[in-house]
């Protein structure tokens, strides 16, 4: 990932801004760089113009998200921050088609909020960000009594062994490797948590070359959406309001991703 030097504008530039010559070179400089080989070049003239706007308007849209660009980017605000990004080129060039994440779900065990809302929770959540979440398969798993009784607690400390987590992936994870596999089960558990008092509410990790991930039974809405998260290659992140906080609590209506963690599900070979 190149690194950007950061650039900085004394005045607005793009429509009803004050389009200072240095300032409309600076910023058609900067888009250039980030727009890659499948737009057209802008003239760096600094003259501000119907297509400076519209680019200006693009990079709004696919980048910053705005649902109604404003063409103009203004000294010291979002546009221009994510202008100075590096994480901008990768999602400005990767903008031009939607991805999709493909899921097949095994359960289990039935969980206290229901599938569908888990699922379209998490059809919200990535859809901010251009991403299709698709349902593929589905399965309730009908285990023997020994397995239903194995698989009441399911041990995630290790993902290479015979715990639990290791033996259910292998006997129902029967997915291609280009897709995500999610179990519902009933409790997870650590070894270094004491009974009665298991905090885990989902595990994004798996076995090599089987991309799964694991919710349990009393998992709240976004839970899904955040271990779905860790298998495309996201690690926690202590931001309120972000998806990947390990604190479902801190969620609003819609938890959301940082620019270099839409980036990181962008090149992630699951996101396609």
């Amino acid at each position: 990932m190149a690194t950007l030097t950061p650039i900085s504008i004394t005045g607005s530039v793009g429509r009803g801004g004050k389009n200072l010559p240095a300032d409309v070179k600076c910023i058609q400089t900067r888009l250039n760089e980030l727009m890659g080989t499948q737009k057209q070049k802008l003239a760096v003239d600094g003259l501000n113009g119907p297509k400076t706007e519209s680019m200006i308007a693009d990079f709004q849209r696919s980048v910053v998200k705005y649902r109604s660009p404003d063409s103009r980017v203004d000294p010291h605000q979002k546009t221009l921050a994510a202008l100075n990004d590096s994480n901008a080129a990768t999602l400005w060039q990767s903008a031009v088609r939607r991805r999709s994440i493909q899921l097949h779900f095994r359960s289990i065990s039935l969980t206290d909020v229901s599938f569908d809302d888990q699922f379209q929770a998490a059809v919200k959540v990535y859809d901010q960000y251009d991403i299709d979440v698709r349902f593929m398969s589905g399965k309730s798993c009908l285990l023997s009594e020994a397995d239903r009784d194995k698989f009441k607690r399911v041990d995630t400390s290790c993902v290479v062994g015979n715990d639990e987590w290791s033996v259910l992936q292998t006997l129902l994870n029967d997915v291609p490797g280009s897709d995500i596999c999610v179990f519902f089960v009933g409790q997870l558990w650590d070894p270094a948590e004491k009974p009665g008092d298991e905090m885990f509410l989902g595990c994004g990790a798996y076995r090599p070359g089987s991309p799964a991930c694991a919710v349990a039974a009393n998992a709240g809405k976004y839970d899904m959406a955040h271990e779905v998260g860790h298998v495309l290659g996201l690690s926690h992140d202590l931001t309120d309001g972000n998806l990947m906080h390990p604190t479902q609590a801190t969620y609003p209506a819609l938890p959301a991703l940082t620019l270099a963690q839409q980036a990181t599900v962008l090149k992630s070979p699951l996101c396609r």
